[in-house]
């Protein structure tokens, strides 16, 4: 799947955070680093709980999904319109997931960002 093959690309180069444009635009290279600033999620690794924040340089809908190794969403976070410069805080819970590696996802209008988080028991 499409996001199966993003994960393979994120977790073979060592990434634990990339920004990646979405509108079709031409971005600067520091526009596309601030568009959506995802916070490193803390703890990392984590036992029950992480969190992390999100802010934006412009007003736009965000999605904030986790996907787990095999590419498969397994939680969405958020789903909501966001005020430029304003942070958001968000909590992963670990509470009926597995043990393992899972990819915070946050993809808006302009970008998107992702984070990778460790989850054990």
């Amino acid at each position: 799947t499409e996001i199966q093959a993003f994960f393979d690309s994120f977790t073979q180069q060592g990434y634990t955070g990339l920004t990646m444009p979405v509108a079709s635009e031409p971005q600067g290279p520091n526009v596309l680093d601030e568009a959506i600033d995802l916070s490193t999620p803390r703890p990392n690794p984590f036992f029950g709980t992480t969190e992390l924040d999100i802010r934006v340089e412009e007003a736009q809908h965000v999605t904030v999904t986790v996907y787990d190794a095999l590419g498969r969403e397994v939680a969405v976070l958020m789903d909501e319109s966001l005020v430029a410069g304003r942070r958001y805080p968000i909590a992963l819970d670990g509470q009926g997931l597995e043990a393992g590696v899972y990819i915070v996802r946050a993809l808006g209008e302009t970008a998107e960002t992702t984070r990778q988080v460790v989850l054990t028991r």
